[in-house]
């Protein structure tokens, strides 16, 4: 590895003392300071271990872990453009995709399949007939589903009717008006049926009852108890009470069987031990409060529709509302008027209902959003564990690897100081060899130079 230049945003410049993150130089250029880098060298985080390992420049290095600011400064790090900024990944957005893409394939599934459209095969033609050359057709054409020859069918050569059209045209409407009576007829059952009552029909003539007005309507209801709105439209229940209370005699009274069975019905039995008037008969309560058996009639027709309703809306019966034993109501007691406005009630709770039934979308909606992301945040505690346990390996790598090299390190010591040990003798026993030449040769050069002197001292004698 080549050797590294020492610079802000490496452990080299915190092992040089820039040792405070917010003084650090690096901190407003790329975002990671020394103390980071120091702190992730020191716990090997793997992706800036392998950064670094490359001998990237910390501007680099920031860029790709994301500390780099969205707008870098580019006089800073023009150097490190080449490498491309990694940015955070964003948690939220990433879950809407999820939640979108998820939602798009539901209701891709869920969407019917277009039906295909067959188109049936053209019926065969020759190339004369399909060029519009029909004179020079000669009737023969080639089928090429089948792969036989056949017959020309091009419509100029179709034989023309025998008949005009207007002779069918008759034929046409004389049959529809033989088959008008027919759809008329009724069919006769199949099994034999029991005879059933006859419906009431109004007859085609008959006029539609007069409405009074709302002021009348609100009178008769409050002399009567009947709690109304003081503005805007009366409830048609009260309405129909109205009608009911105040209909002629010819249009109120039923037959006399009819009503004796229809009191009898809404009329419960007496408890065992009550006394029972003799002189209250149907008769006698008809004749005297024709509004009070109207309005009993009314409620015992009505009696399953009351009870489903109070079934479904968890209503209790009001006890005003049951009818004594005494066969009618007196004119001090009357019915539970609340239950005129129970078609109200069934709107309202259908309402209340379908606003429930959103709520509990919207609510299923978030219990699923929040489900996946507790499941993305499990996802990230998991890879952070790997990372922790991945950077817990790789430190006691790094100090496995550490220890090593400091025991080569001392060996190589120990060898260069052998080393250097031995080198001092032999430079020592070198610098010896080299005292005892100097003295041959200093020896050396006395014996050369006594004979001369012999000579010369000799000569002058």
């Amino acid at each position: 590895m080549s050797p590294r230049r020492i610079e802000h945003g490496t452990p080299e410049g915190y092992a040089r003392g820039c040792t405070q993150h917010a003084k650090c130089p690096a901190l407003p250029v790329h975002g990671l300071t020394c103390e980071t880098a120091h702190i992730r060298f020191e716990s090997g985080e793997r992706r800036y271990m392998n950064l670094y390992g490359r001998n990237m420049p910390a501007g680099a290095i920031a860029r790709r872990l994301g500390f780099a600011p969205k707008k870098p400064n580019a006089d800073a790090i023009a150097p490190e453009d080449e490498y491309p900024i990694a940015a955070a990944p964003d948690v939220e957005e990433a879950i809407a995709r999820y939640a979108a893409r998820k939602e798009a394939q539901e209701r891709a599934a869920a969407t019917a399949k277009e039906p295909t459209v067959t188109t049936e095969p053209t019926p065969p033609v020759c190339p004369e007939c399909a060029a519009g050359k029909h004179p020079n057709c000669d009737g023969t054409a080639w089928d090429d589903v089948a792969d036989v020859a056949t017959t020309c069918t091009c419509p100029a050569h179709a034989p023309e009717p025998t008949e005009p059209s207007e002779h069918i045209e008759p034929a046409d409407e004389q049959a529809h008006e033989t088959e008008e009576p027919t759809m008329t007829e009724p069919t006769e059952p199949t099994e034999p049926t029991e005879p059933t009552e006859p419906t009431e029909t109004p007859a085609a003539d008959a006029a539609a009852p007069e409405i009074p007005s709302q002021s009348v309507i609100r009178a008769w209801a409050r002399a009567n108890g009947i709690e109304v709105n003081p503005r805007g439209s009366v409830q048609k229940g009260v309405v129909n009470a109205y009608l009911f209370a105040h209909r002629t005699p010819a249009d109120s009274a039923p037959d006399a069987a009819e009503e004796s069975v229809e009191i009898e019905e809404a009329t419960p039995a007496p408890d065992h031990g009550d006394a029972v008037d003799p002189a209250a008969s149907p008769e006698r309560a008809e004749s005297d409060e024709p509004e009070t058996v109207a309005l009993i009639r009314d409620f015992a027709r009505n009696s399953d529709i009351l009870d489903e309703t109070r079934r479904r809306l968890g209503m209790e019966e009001h006890p005003s509302s049951w009818v004594p034993s005494t066969d009618v109501l007196p004119d001090s007691v009357r019915p539970d008027w609340s239950d005129v406005a129970v078609s109200h009630d069934v709107e309202q709770a259908r309402s209340i209902a379908a606003r429930l039934e959103a709520e509990n979308a919207i609510l299923l909606a978030d219990v699923d959003t929040h489900g996946r992301s507790l499941e993305f945040a499990l996802r990230q505690w998991a890879a952070a564990t790997d990372r922790a346990a991945y950077a817990e390996r790789r430190r006691a790598a790094t100090v496995r690897l550490g220890l090593s090299r400091l025991r080569s390190e001392r060996e190589r010591t120990e060898e260069y100081r052998a080393e250097n040990a031995r080198l001092d003798a032999e430079l020592r026993f070198a610098q010896l060899q080299v005292a005892a030449l100097t003295v041959q040769l200093e020896e050396a050069r006395n014996a050369a130079a006594a004979p001369k002197q012999r000579r010369f001292f000799g000569g002058a004698r």
